[in-house]
């Protein structure tokens, strides 16, 4: 009249087991066994379910990505985290970053490309995969300064380049500059030129310069995600040639 039970650990999902009740009474060695009772153990995906990734913060080559998940009694949790690639449902097979305390950190992404992220939790060999979801990484625009203006006494010709958006349309871009030679420009204290919007090669020309003095600038390119600017480029101004002149006679005596 005495009921028992005892927690058995399988993990082994998927599989058919056989098990029967079993009593050895205290005198002599006598047993009684009961009938055996078939159980299939599920998969699984039927004990864990893996929540939503969600993005937590991105930069132009990386994603910090959250994942969590809940699993049932018995599940033994062996390692979580992200599977991704630029194609649906991606798996173990192709790129994954395992996550710590809840965080995945992903990295070598190519910006303004469309990847899919899908999470995953493996209990030893076993894996089961959560819902894919769709995931683009941004960043500033690639902008340079091309070296060796086209200059004179008065004015100079100031070339640039946008190389790459990084996902996001550029809507402006053109230089800041200065006089002297500087280390860097401030977009909101130095003279700023405009050169149009979008990518390839642009540029502008700045005028009522002095001769023989130093001057610095940087190319510039704006996005959704913020302001980029090339390598500051200092150049010198022509030196005036002095005019020559025949005087004037005034009076001859």
């Amino acid at each position: 009249g005495t009921e028992f039970s005892a927690d058995i650990a399988l993990h082994e999902y998927g599989e058919t087991f056989y098990a029967a009740s079993f009593v050895t009474s205290g005198a002599g060695t006598h047993e009684m066994t009961s009938e055996a009772k078939e159980m299939t153990l599920g998969e699984l995906k039927d004990y864990v379910e893996l929540e939503t990734p969600d993005l937590l913060s991105y930069d132009r080559n990386s994603a910090r990505v959250e994942v969590s998940y809940e699993a049932a009694e018995g599940v033994v949790v062996t390692e979580y985290g992200i599977c991704y690639a630029d194609f649906a449902d991606p798996k173990l097979s192709d790129n994954s970053s395992e996550a710590v305390e809840g965080v995945v950190s992903v990295d070598g992404l190519e910006p303004g490309k469309a990847y899919h992220m899908c999470p995953y939790l493996k209990d030893g060999e076993h894996v089961v995969y959560g819902k894919s979801v769709s995931l683009a990484v941004y960043g500033l625009p690639v902008v340079v300064t091309a070296e060796n203006p086209e200059k004179n006494t008065d004015s100079a010709v100031l070339c640039g380049e946008v190389q790459d958006h990084c996902g996001k349309k550029v809507t402006e871009r053109g230089f800041l500059w200065r006089a002297d030679a500087v280390q860097s420009l401030d977009p909101e204290s130095d003279n700023k030129v405009k050169a149009g919007s979008g990518l390839g090669p642009f540029s502008a020309t700045i005028e009522e310069l002095e001769p023989n003095r130093n001057y610095s600038f940087c190319a510039y390119a704006v996005n959704e995600e913020g302001m980029a600017f090339g390598e500051v480029v200092r150049f010198t101004t022509g030196v005036a040639m002095p005019v020559h002149g025949l005087p004037d006679v005034v009076d001859i005596s």
